[in-house]
């Protein structure tokens, strides 16, 4: 990988990955400390996994952060987001959440796989 291809699309990319780690982080440390998402994952069927989902969206929030000085953790960041976005969509919508309360994971989702994609090209 170079280390800049095209300055506008790597200023770009490095935003939304930017974006996308502190994200997670927040998010994660809020899946596994907050009595908020303790319900939410009552909510979602899944209170055994709340500590898990926090842990590895907070690992994954630190690898995309560590990304913005090496790009291959960054694209291993935004590659671990996926299946987790990807689940979220799928849980959202099995316990019939209103489109707007799906909205974040699938923006989340699509923002992970542009950053899957357009990684590699750089």
């Amino acid at each position: 990988m170079s280390l800049s291809f095209d300055p506008k699309l790597d200023t770009f990319l490095l935003l939304l990955g930017a974006i996308n780690a502190v994200s997670f982080i927040g998010y994660g440390i809020t899946c596994v400390f907050t009595e908020h998402m303790r319900n939410e994952f009552i909510r979602y069927k899944l209170p055994e996994l709340r500590v898990m989902t926090g842990v590895l969206q907070t690992m994954a929030g630190f690898i995309m952060l560590y990304g913005l000085v090496d790009r291959r953790f960054l694209f291993i960041g935004a590659l671990s987001i996926v299946p987790m976005m990807l689940t979220g969509v799928i849980v959202r919508t099995r316990i019939k959440d209103r489109y707007f309360l799906i909205l974040p994971a699938f923006s989340y989702l699509l923002i992970s796989l542009y950053l899957v994609f357009a990684i590699p090209n750089l």
